[in-house]
C-alpha cells in the first residue's frame, strides 16, 4: 500500500514535480523560454511592439505545472527580460510599459503560485485517498480476522461440546454398570455366580475409566510437550507375549481368536517398556473393538531390514479409504457407521502415533476398505541383540510382575488421607498376609512410627497440611537420629509424570507407583522392596 501511495505521489496529477530532478524542472524552463521567445519574434510583423508578453503566458503555465512555483517564476522573469530587450517596445510610453510589465510579473507569479497551490491540494487529496484506502484495507483485514476468529471459536465450541458430550457418555456408561451392580450386591444376597459376574463387570468398567483418564492425561502431556520416556533396552518379544496374554480374556469375551507369532531372532529395541506396551495394548484393544464375534486378530513380531516390526491384523470392519489419512488424528474415529465407532474418545491411535514417533519409529495403517479388516504396522529401530539371549536381559527391562506378593507378617504402614482409598489398600495388603496400620495424615503416620516398628511405608503424596514428601523427610531424619537403617518406602500417588517420579525418589522413596494400581502389582512391589538384597 505504501509503494502505491509513493507512486501516485510522484507521478500522479499535480504530484510529479517532487519526483523530477532539479535539472529536468529547470531545463524545461529554458526549452519553453526559447520556444516562446522564438514564436514571439516571428510574430513581430503581425503585432509589432504590441502584446509583448502574449506568448510567455502559456510557457509560464507549462513551467509552473511541470516544475512548480520557482520554475514558473523563472519563466516569468525571463519573459520580462526578453520582452524589454529583444524586440522594440520603445513606442510605448514608459508609464504604460511599466504598468504592463508589472501586470505581467504579477500575473506570472500569481499563475505560478496558484499552480503550486493546486499541486499541493492534489497531493493532499492523493494522500487522503491513499490514507482512506489504507484504512479501508485495514478495516477489511480486521473484519476478515474477526470473522475467521469467530468461525474458529464457533468450530472450537462445537468441537468442545461434542467432546464433552462424548466424554460424559464415556464416563457415565461405566459408572452406570458399576453403580448398578453395587446396588444389586448391596440390596440382594447374590449367589456365587451372580457375585462373580458383578465383580467382573465392576472391575472391567473401573479399568475402562482408568484407561480413559490415562488417555486424557497422556494427550494433555503430548499437547504441552511434557510427555517423557524412561528409556532402556526392551525385550519386544516378551513384552508382546505378555500383552497378548493380558488381552486374551477381552478377546474371548467377544468370541475372537487372538493369535501371536514371535520371531525370536529379532532384536532388542531401545525404548520405554511401559509406553511400548501401551502402544500394543491400544492397537489390540482397537482391533478387538472393531472386529465382530467370530473374527480373528493376529499379532506378529519380526525383523524387517534394520527394524523390529510389530504388526496387528484384524478381520474387522476395516477403514474407509477417505478416513485413512486422518486415522491417527486426535478425536478421530472415522465414519461413525457402527456403534463401536461411536464408543471412546478417539485418542488411542493419536497417542500411539506420538509414542512411536518419539521412539524414532513409524506407524502405518492399511485397509482395503470397509468390511475388509485393517492392518497396523509399527517399525522400531532395533539394537542388534538377540531376543533369545534371556540371560543377558537388562535390569532396565525387568518389572515386578514376576514376583509373587507374599507379605506374611510384614508390618506395613499406609498413609493416605482419602478414607476409601486407605481402607481399600489396607484390605488388599491384608489379603497378602501383611499386618497393616492405617494413618490418615502425616501426624498420624509419625505417631505410628513413634509407638511401634514399621517394615514398609506406603504413602500418598498429596495430603492436606503436610504431604508425603514431608513425611518421608521426617522419617529419614528420625532414622538418622536413631542410627537405624532406612525402611523401604513406596510413594502411591496420582501424580504420575517423570518429574513426579524423580522428585519422589529424590525425597527418599525407593519406589513410585501411580494410582490406580493393580493390587497384585502393588503387593509385588512391596515384596520386592522388602526382599533382602542378593549376595
Amino acid at each position: 500500500m505504501e509503494h502505491r501511495a509513493l507512486k501516485s505521489y510522484c507521478f500522479g496529477p499535480g504530484g510529479g514535480m517532487l519526483a523530477k530532478s532539479v535539472g529536468a524542472r529547470y531545463g524545461i524552463v529554458l526549452v519553453t523560454f526559447s520556444l516562446t521567445a522564438a514564436i514571439r519574434w516571428t510574430l513581430i510583423p503581425v503585432f509589432g511592439p504590441a502584446l509583448p508578453f502574449i506568448t510567455f503566458y502559456p510557457g509560464i503555465i507549462l513551467c509552473a505545472w511541470y516544475g512548480g512555483l520557482w520554475p514558473g517564476v523563472l519563466m516569468t522573469a525571463l519573459g520580462a527580460v526578453a520582452a524589454v530587450t529583444l524586440w522594440p517596445v520603445g513606442a510605448f510610453p514608459s508609464a504604460i510599459l511599466i504598468i504592463s510589465l508589472a501586470l505581467y510579473l504579477f500575473n506570472g507569479v500569481a499563475i505560478s503560485g496558484l499552480t503550486e497551490l493546486l499541486h499541493r491540494a492534489r497531493r493532499r487529496q492523493n494522500e487522503l485517498h491513499e490514507t482512506a484506502a489504507r484504512h479501508q484495507a485495514e478495516v477489511e483485514r480486521l473484519l476478515q480476522r474477526e470473522q475467521e476468529a469467530r468461525s474458529a471459536a464457533e468450530a472450537a465450541n462445537r468441537a468442545k461440546d461434542a467432546f464433552l458430550a462424548t466424554l460424559s457418555h464415556e464416563l457415565r456408561t461405566p459408572l452406570t454398570s458399576i453403580l448398578g451392580w453395587v446396588s444389586i450386591l448391596r440390596r440382594q444376597r447374590p449367589d456365587e455366580a451372580q457375585l462373580s459376574r458383578g465383580v467382573e463387570v465392576i472391575g472391567r468398567n473401573a479399568q475402562l475409566q482408568a484407561q480413559l483418564v490415562n488417555d486424557l492425561l497422556d494427550v494433555s502431556r503430548i499437547v504441552a510437550g511434557k510427555l517423557s520416556l524412561d528409556m532402556g533396552l526392551v525385550d519386544l518379544v516378551r513384552l508382546t507375549q505378555e500383552t497378548v496374554e493380558a488381552m486374551q480374556e477381552q478377546a474371548r469375551a467377544k468370541s475372537l481368536t487372538l493369535a501371536v507369532r514371535l520371531d525370536v531372532s529379532a532384536a532388542w529395541v531401545l525404548g520405554d517398556a511401559m509406553r511400548l506396551q501401551q502402544v500394543l495394548s491400544n492397537l489390540c484393544s482397537n482391533a478387538i473393538k472393531f472386529t465382530p464375534a467370530g473374527g480373528r486378530i493376529d499379532v506378529e513380531v519380526k525383523r524387517h531390514e534394520r527394524n523390529a516390526r510389530l504388526v496387528v491384523t484384524d478381520t474387522g470392519e476395516g477403514i474407509a479409504q477417505q478416513d485413512l489419512p486422518r486415522i491417527f488424528g486426535r478425536f478421530e474415529q472415522g465414519a461413525a457407521s457402527s456403534t463401536a465407532r461411536r464408543q471412546g474418545l478417539g485418542l488411542g491411535l493419536a497417542i500411539c502415533r506420538h509414542l512411536v514417533d518419539v521412539h524414532g519409529g513409524e506407524i502405518r495403517a492399511h485397509s482395503a476398505g470397509t468390511g475388509h479388516g485393517a492392518t497396523f504396522t509399527v517399525d522400531l529401530p532395533s539394537r542388534g541383540v538377540h531376543l533369545g539371549t534371556k540371560r543377558d536381559r537388562p535390569a532396565a527391562d525387568r518389572d515386578f510382575r514376576a514376583a509373587a506378593p507374599r507379605l506374611e507378617g510384614l508390618r506395613v504402614l499406609v498413609a493416605e488421607d482419602h478414607e476409601d482409598a486407605r481402607d481399600t489398600v489396607g484390605l488388599v495388603l491384608q489379603q497378602y498376609g501383611a499386618n497393616v496400620m492405617l494413618a490418615g495424615s502425616v501426624s498420624e503416620a509419625l505417631d505410628v512410627f513413634s509407638h511401634g516398628k514399621v517394615d514398609v511405608l506406603v504413602s500418598d503424596i498429596g495430603m492436606p497440611h503436610a504431604d508425603g514428601y514431608e513425611l518421608i523427610t521426617r522419617v529419614r531424619a528420625l532414622e538418622r537420629e536413631a542410627g537405624a537403617l532406612p525402611i523401604p518406602a513406596l510413594a502411591l500417588t496420582a501424580y504420575g509424570s517423570k518429574e513426579d517420579r524423580e522428585q519422589a525418589l529424590a525425597a527418599g522413596f525407593q519406589a513410585h507407583v501411580v494410582k490406580p494400581v493393580d493390587p497384585e502389582k502393588l503387593g509385588a512391589v512391596i515384596a520386592q522392596l522388602h526382599a533382602p538384597a542378593p549376595g
